[in-house]
């Protein structure tokens, strides 16, 4: 579902949910995951979602899309 939006001229028009990626899974990424997850909840997973993470390190990138439930790594 697209979420409606308005420009300055207060005319409704629609938008694309935003896809995120994390590339690259060190230390910083859990929280890049948290915020994405806070606007989803936030959005009622309607405006944006967290599909994919990568990581040169597989084991980390499977850890971390482990964690935050994300369907591809």
């Amino acid at each position: 579902p697209a979420a409606l939006c308005y420009n300055r001229g207060m005319t409704n028009y629609e938008v694309s949910p935003v896809r995120f990626a994390i590339v690259g899974c060190g230390t910083i990424a859990p929280t890049h995951a948290q915020a994405i997850r806070t606007l989803e909840k936030q959005s009622g997973g309607a405006d944006c979602t967290l599909v994919a993470v990568c990581d040169p390190l597989p084991a980390r990138a499977e850890s971390l899309a482990q964690a935050f439930h994300v369907p591809k790594v």
